[in-house]
Parts: C-alpha cells; sequence; structure tokens
C-alpha cells in the first residue's frame, strides 16, 4: 500500500493535536502490538479497553522500530526523540473519522453486508465468483465491529473497483457508526437470527438497528420470504429508500428459485427468468449454506451481465474455514466444524448437515456454552437438549461453566467440561 498521508493529514481529519514529528508517511494502520510488523509508516492507534491499553505497549513499539501513534495519553517525550504522536480525546472515534475519510475518496461500488449469520461467508463467496474479473478489497477474516469495520474500510485503495464490508452490532446505536464510515452503495440483508438479542428489547428493535446500515443505499438484496416475527423482512426493508431486489425458494419475488433435486452432498436448481431458464448444481445440501449461495446469486446476476458465467463460478463455490466446514477426520471419521457461529441457528443448521452425513458410524456434538444468544440460560439449553434428542445423537459433550450447570437436562452419558 502507498503512503499517501502523513502524520499531519490525519491529524487534521480527527481534530488531534501533533507532538514530535509530523511528516511521517502512513500507509498501514494497526491496533495490535502482538502482530504488528515494525514499518516506519505504521500508524499505532493506542486503544484503551477493559483489559488492555496499547499506551502500554508505546516504548516497546518504539524500540521495534514503529514512530507515528495515535494516543490519549502521552508518553515522556524525550523517550521518543524520532516519533510523532497525535493526540485526542477517544482514539476509537478518532479511528473511525480516520476510516469515514478514506471512504469519502473511494470512487468504485461499496457493497456492505449485515444480518445475523452468514456475513463472512457471503462476503468470501462474492470474492470467489467475481475476483477474477473485478479488483476487489474485501473486509479481512470477521473484521465487522466498531474496530474492525474502520481497519477494514482503511484497507479499500483507488485501484479497487468493488469493496465489501460487512457490519456486526451487539447493542443499540452501534449501527449509526458504523454507517459513517461505510456510507454504502448496495446492501445484503442475511438470515436474521438471535444472535446479540439479549441487548435489545425484541427482535425488530435489533432489525431496525440493523438496517441503520442501509441507509442512502441504492440497491439491496434480501431474502423474499424471510419472516421477523408476524411480519415479512421486505415490509421492513420497503421503509428504506432503496430498490429491493429479493430472491426466494417459496413466494413471488424478482428472482425465484426452484429446487430439482438434493443429495447429501450437493443440490441442482433452477432459476426461471422472463426470457430463459438456468439450471445449475450448488457442492452443498445444507438450508444455510443454499440460503447463503443464493445471496450470492442474486447479486452476481445483478453485477454480470453473463448469466451462464455466474453459473459456472457458483458451481465451483468452496466453503469458507470454520463455516460449517466438513473435514476428513481420523479412522474414516467425518468432522463438522461451525466453529464461528454461536446460537441455536447455528446450531440447528450444523445438526441438519450432520443428519445428511452416513449415520451408520454414530454421531457426537461438542458444544461450548452459547453465548449472546438473547434466552435465559435454562430456557437456551432446553432447546438445545431437544435438538440432540431429535437428531439422535449418540455423544454429547458439553464445554463451558454455563452448559456444565444444566448438565440435567442432557442424557446421562453426556459428558461436561468446565472449559477445553
Amino acid at each position: 500500500m502507498k503512503a499517501d498521508w502523513t502524520l499531519g493529514d490525519l491529524a487534521s481529519l480527527m481534530d488531534g493535536k501533533l507532538y514530535g514529528k509530523h511528516d511521517l508517511p502512513i500507509a498501514h494502520i494497526s491496533i495490535d502490538s502482538r502482530t504488528l510488523n515494525p514499518s516506519r509508516d505504521i500508524l499505532f492507534v493506542a486503544l484503551s479497553g477493559e483489559q488492555h491499553d496499547g499506551h502500554d505497549y508505546l516504548t516497546e513499539l518504539y524500540r521495534r522500530g514503529i514512530r507515528s501513534f495515535l494516543v490519549s495519553r502521552l508518553p515522556e517525550l524525550g523517550d521518543f526523540p524520532e516519533a510523532g504522536f497525535c493526540l485526542v480525546k477517544d482514539t476509537l472515534v478518532a479511528l473511525q473519522q480516520i476510516a469515514a475519510a478514506k471512504r469519502r475518496q473511494f470512487r468504485g461500488e461499496l457493497l456492505a453486508i449485515t444480518g445475523s449469520n452468514g456475513k463472512t461467508i457471503v462476503k468470501e463467496w462474492i470474492f470467489q465468483c467475481l475476483g477474477d474479473s473485478l479488483r476487489i478489497h474485501r473486509s479481512p477474516k470477521s473484521y465487522n465491529s466498531q474496530v474492525g469495520v474502520p481497519l477494514s474500510v482503511w484497507g479499500i485503495e483507488p485501484v479497487h473497483q468493488l469493496a465489501i464490508i460487512e457490519a456486526g452490532i451487539s447493542h443499540p446505536g452501534e449501527m449509526e457508526k458504523l454507517h459513517r464510515m461505510i456510507q454504502p452503495d448496495t446492501g445484503i440483508f442475511t438470515h436474521f437470527g438471535t444472535a446479540h438479542q439479549e441487548h435489545f428489547r425484541s427482535p425488530e428493535e435489533k432489525l431496525k438497528e440493523k438496517l441503520e446500515l442501509f441507509r442512502g443505499c441504492s440497491k439491496l438484496i434480501c431474502r423474499a420470504d424471510a419472516m421477523v416475527g408476524s411480519r415479512r423482512l421486505t415490509s421492513y426493508l420497503e421503509e428504506l429508500d432503496a430498490e429491493i431486489v429479493d430472491w426466494s425458494l417459496e413466494v413471488a419475488s424478482r428472482y425465484r428459485y426452484r429446487i430439482v433435486e438434493r443429495t447429501a452432498f450437493q443440490t441442482s436448481l433452477e432459476l426461471r427468468l422472463p426470457d430463459q431458464v438456468i439450471s445449475f448444481t450448488l457442492p452443498f445440501a445444507d438450508d444455510a449454506s443454499l440460503e447463503n449461495a443464493l445471496h450470492v446469486f442474486t447479486y452476481c446476476m445483478e453485477k454480470e451481465s453473463e448469466p451462464g458465467l455466474v453459473k459456472e463460478r457458483m458451481e465451483k463455490l468452496e466453503p469458507v474455514s470454520m463455516r460449517l466446514e466438513i473435514l476428513k477426520g481420523m479412522m474414516d471419521s467425518t468432522l463438522i466444524n461451525d466453529s464461528y457461529n454461536s446460537d441455536t441457528g447455528g446450531v440447528v443448521a450444523a445438526l441438519d448437515l450432520m443428519g445428511q452425513q452416513d449415520s451408520r458410524k454414530g454421531r457426537v456434538v461438542i458444544l461450548s456454552d452459547l453465548l449472546q444468544s438473547g434466552m435465559e440460560d435454562r430456557a437456551l439449553y432446553s432447546r438445545i437438549a431437544e435438538l440432540l434428542k431429535q437428531k439422535k445423537i449418540g455423544q454429547f459433550i458439553g464445554i463451558g461453566p454455563a452448559l456444565s450447570a444444566h448438565r440435567r437436562l442432557f442424557p446421562a452419558s453426556s459428558l461436561f467440561y468446565r472449559d477445553t
């Protein structure tokens, strides 16, 4: 990445006060002293949290070669003769202001993705489908938080034609801050589930908070038959000033897909358009992957002019690591790794995928405590126990204090551990 900014340039964006060197070049931003590769064009942002304070590592980082620092407390400047410091009231707010400025410079399309589940998979699969025809920047890993989004946006360069940024929230008021940085042109709303519900008075309140991301969007892609309570998701989206591009397996929509055949490992579908029928086969069969893939198919159809090319790329999709990932284990076993999901919807999707595998080998589920479900613990783990019973699980292993505390809800053969 070319260093087009200096510490002085960034200070003017966030009303910061400069100390020491002003003209230090900035090409990269880091918040983590542990993974930072020393370079003189890195800005280290000293974030202060409940357990860690970046200001504690300034001396160490200076010794390692870092020269530019964004801080809310100044160290003894005599110990940093070649460094530059930008002093602000709140380093996280300043970091977000930097990202918003970087976004304003971008002239390509910015696609924003939010929802309870599927954000990272949809992002990665769009990259798999379009990455060889467009210059794409995408959020690294699952960088979708108040800290992750500004780091994602900072990575956008003028050469990029499409930037894909995912956004996640856990509290009211957070999406407005993300929206100021992202300012999307196009949006995708993925699956809506129970994650982080405990901080919202109702699912509808959480949904409306998520939809703040799409204010000002020109186009929004969603599933037409998705429900939130007693209302269709699309009825909430109509309150936004955006073109709704919907798809469905069941109801009238712009893109109407039909499942032709489903096996344990793949799903054959048809997409009926006014002038043609597109037949294609996706390399998976579980409902969660199918829903994510049809978000991707719909977006690519809107983006690409050649349906045959979209079909060809969709049929070659590869699983995203740790998201319903099927692995070959020892002794002819099959492992389903779904480490990223942590709500009942994720558990259901993983159990459904397990149910499609060869049952003669036996079925074992290893599950850790589910956090931020919004449900009271006893009701939550009663639901999990009932799901395991329905799916005829042979052995259950629960890890974590909450599961251990509710062991009486599970079969007597179950094993429980306080931690890994």
